[in-house]
């Protein structure tokens, strides 16, 4: 399981191809190294650099092919433990299969949630938004392994030490930091972020996370200030991460709308039941529209799929007229 989910998507790699010429065989060798310990030989990253479209660079460790296979094989243990530990909790909206900005299940998604406060819960009036400071860069694996004992902790288990060390040295490359872009870092990130996860679901009405933004609705602006210094506190104290003070957001969602994963969502005034129109509406971000107004034909589908979940329907219309999109 752990080969095929590795390989997967990457057929025309060269370390790939090379892999698969001899696959039982390689495969064998690697549940070897598993059994009697030698595994670690197998551990190697590439470093580079990489920039983002908004123009972010970044500098990132690569795992080797079978570093990543033995990442995939650390995962199908992990994951289970994590998703039972968590049971209940729902705060974690991202990297979790089926789950995701636009999930078709709302208690799955971002967006639907959202809307769903801004529409129908009126009994909400603030939101308080809160992002970690480089979430991944202050990642240590003393954070790492105390979250994993926690994890345990509430599963009612001894902790395993044996694959809590098999995580560290598959997790973290040589600098010591949660690298982007592995398989295991945000399941790494969603291991550490279940405390503060299990703290806010159990202090708040409405709440959810995705990666390290977090959205939370309160009925008055008292309890909201008590709630983000009380969650600034717990990052610092038990995660050694600051708040990112420029991006925590006080929103009175009665009179502005919020900007919250590429999507804003605005509440009209006036009292509504549950079946009427004219509750709210959702845009995306002004930058978006521009870009998916200049894109090309092979890049529309995913701009598409971003614009048709908001009400952006003249938009639509618009870019698929100049798009001739029938041919």
């Amino acid at each position: 399981m752990a080969v095929n989910d590795t390989l997967k998507g990457h057929s025309k790699q060269r370390a790939v191809i090379e892999f698969e010429e001899d696959r039982e065989g390689n495969i064998r060798e690697i549940l070897a190294s598993l059994r009697d310990g030698t595994w670690r030989r197998y551990i190697s990253y590439r470093e580079l650099d990489k920039t983002n479209n908004n123009g972010k660079r970044r500098h990132i460790f690569e795992p080797s092919l079978r570093t990543r296979l033995l990442q995939h094989v650390w995962l199908l243990i992990v994951v289970p433990l994590y998703e039972e530990a968590s049971r209940g909790i729902g705060m974690a909206r991202n990297c979790i299969p089926g789950h995701g900005i636009t999930a078709e299940r709302k208690e799955y998604g971002t967006l639907k949630e959202t809307k769903h406060l801004f529409y129908d819960l009126r009994q909400f009036t603030f939101v308080l938004v809160m992002d970690q400071r480089q979430c991944y860069h202050h990642v240590r694996v003393s954070i790492y392994r105390k979250a994993m004992k926690y994890m345990f902790h509430r599963l009612g288990m001894t902790a395993d030490k044996e694959l809590i060390d098999f995580g560290e040295a598959i997790g973290f490359p040589p600098d010591g930091e949660l690298p982007i872009g592995t398989p295991t870092s945000p399941w790494i990130h969603h291991i550490i972020m279940l405390r503060s996860d299990v703290f806010i679901r159990e202090n708040t009405e409405w709440a959810l996370r995705y990666a390290d933004d977090n959205i939370m609705a309160f009925r008055d602006a008292h309890e909201l200030n008590t709630m983000k210094w009380r969650i600034q506190n717990l990052w610092w104290y038990c995660y050694g991460i600051r708040a990112k003070r420029w991006a925590t957001k006080i929103v009175d969602i009665n009179k502005s709308g919020l900007d919250f994963c590429a999507y804003i969502t605005h509440r009209n005034a006036g009292a509504h039941d549950a079946t009427s129109n004219g509750k709210g509406y959702t845009t995306v971000r002004r930058q978006n529209v521009r870009h998916a107004t200049d894109c090309d034909e092979k890049a529309w589908p995913s701009y598409y799929g971003m614009l048709k979940e908001a009400d952006c329907f003249a938009i639509l219309e618009q870019i698929q007229r100049r798009m001739k999109a029938c041919d």
